[in-house]
Formats: C-alpha cells, sequence, structure tokens
C-alpha cells in the first residue's frame, strides 16, 4: 500500500505547476527513492472521466428533445444521469477525503460546492419521474446547466486546491 507524501522540490516542474505526488510503498526497501505518483492518476482522471460522463449526457439529451419523447433516447439520459449522480458521489468522497488529509484551508467552500452539485442533481428527480410518466421535458439545457457548473468549479476550487498543492501546502 503506497501512502502519499508532501510534494518535494523534484515533484514541481515548471512555473508554478504542480505534477506529481511523492509515493513511499512500504513494501520495498524504504532507503530506496520514492517514485513520482503523477497528480493526473489522483484527480484528473476522474475529471476527464466526470467530463466524458456530461458529454454523453449531453449527447443523449440532445438525441432525446430531437426524437421528442423516444424511449430509447431517454432511456440513454436516465442512464446518463444516474452515472453522473454516481460517479459524482464518488469523486467528491474522494476528493473531501483528499482535502482533510491534507487540512486545505478552503476545504469547507469547496465541499459547500459539491453539496449544491448533489442537491442540484437531487432536484432533477421529480424531473426524471415526471418524463417516466410521459410528460415531456427539454434534457439538453439541463445537461448544459450541468457541464457549465463542472467547467466552473474546476476552473475555480479545483484551481485554488491545486495552487495550494503547487505552494507546497500540506
Amino acid at each position: 500500500m503506497r501512502r502519499i507524501i508532501a510534494p518535494s522540490l523534484a515533484s514541481i516542474v515548471g512555473v508554478g505547476r504542480f505534477v506529481g505526488w511523492i509515493a513511499v510503498d512500504p513494501m520495498t526497501d524504504p532507503l530506496a527513492p520514492p517514485a513520482a505518483v503523477p497528480a493526473s492518476d489522483l484527480f484528473e482522471g476522474h475529471h476527464r472521466g466526470l467530463r466524458e460522463i456530461i458529454d454523453g449526457l449531453i449527447a443523449a439529451s440532445a438525441l432525446f428533445d430531437a426524437a421528442v419523447n423516444d424511449a430509447t433516447a431517454y432511456a440513454a439520459v436516465r442512464e446518463g444521469f444516474t452515472k453522473l449522480q454516481r460517479f459524482s458521489l464518488q469523486h467528491f468522497a474522494e476528493e473531501e477525503k483528499f482535502m482533510d488529509d491534507i487540512s486545505f484551508p478552503d476545504r469547507k467552500a469547496h465541499q459547500a460546492q459539491h453539496a449544491e452539485f448533489m442537491a442540484q442533481l437531487a432536484q432533477l428527480e421529480p424531473i426524471l419521474a415526471a418524463q417516466d410518466a410521459g410528460e415531456q421535458q427539454s434534457w439538453n439545457g439541463i445537461a448544459m446547466r450541468l457541464y457549465e457548473w463542472w467547467e466552473s468549479h474546476a476552473l475555480h476550487y479545483d484551481r485554488m486546491l491545486a495552487d495550494f498543492l503547487c505552494r507546497g501546502g500540506i
């Protein structure tokens, strides 16, 4: 099992750009130089995965809106929404634990953003239920708003977390 320790100068490359963590594997020689674990392995993969889910939801919702209540397209919207809920919950839990572990000073505001997004998703449940009952809804605008939230969150809140790490904050 690897444990993550503070980034060292060896893990910082370029001007203020955080590249990775130093990880130590206690099963190997403790005097051996630690292996760098790219930061992308920690969270960028998650963000890419979330963007792919949202992109799929946008595509499905555009098809659904164009097809006017097509059951197959709606099933894709429902599946995309469910994936987004599950993935967001998992990602937020891992990111929040990480922020707690490193004592990130802005973690409360960051966590509040996560809670707000999950509340927005919960508010969509009745809309999905109405759709299940045959009530026509437009999903493309909803999917685009979810995408815009993620982009804004990543550019502002996740950037603050990355900046904290670049400054050596642990």
